[in-house]
């Protein structure tokens, strides 16, 4: 199953091997993911796989937070 990694800073071939695993034994299928850098993550990372997007960038963590705050 392929997917994007797409993160804030580049992240090194271990770190994406360990990602790859463990998406790997929560889907059931061997995962291989194509790295991208968006700086505008701020920190953090998004995996694009399949249908499904996991988000743990501090960008949406912060905007998260505003929209909290803004609306009560």
């Amino acid at each position: 199953m392929d997917g994007a990694l797409i993160t804030a800073a580049p992240m090194d071939a271990a770190a994406v091997a360990r990602i790859e695993e463990k998406l790997s034994g929560q889907t059931g299928y061997p995962v291989k993911l194509i790295v991208e850098v968006d700086p505008a993550l701020i920190a953090g990372f998004v995996v694009a796989l399949g249908h499904h997007r996991y988000d743990y960038s501090a960008r949406t963590q912060l905007m998260d937070i505003r929209k909290h705050l803004l609306n009560g």
